[in-house]
């Protein structure tokens, strides 16, 4: 049986790793928008710009 020690250092472990990887998925939202900018604007790239601001959106966003 695991102690509440070992199961609350777990969910930190995996909070981090959530929040490392949102983070992530942010920049490369942003960098995927810095590079559509020639291009013809459709509904991904307002979504995507609209991630810059909705964060969460952005986050996964940026791994499409």
């Amino acid at each position: 049986m695991k102690t509440k020690l070992q199961l609350k250092g777990f969910a930190v472990v995996a909070f981090f790793a959530i929040f490392i990887a949102a983070i992530i998925g942010w920049v490369m939202n942003v960098i995927a928008i810095i590079g559509a900018l020639s291009g013809p604007i459709t509904a991904m790239f307002i979504a995507r710009c609209v991630g810059v601001f909705a964060a969460p959106v952005g986050a996964i966003l940026g791994y499409f």
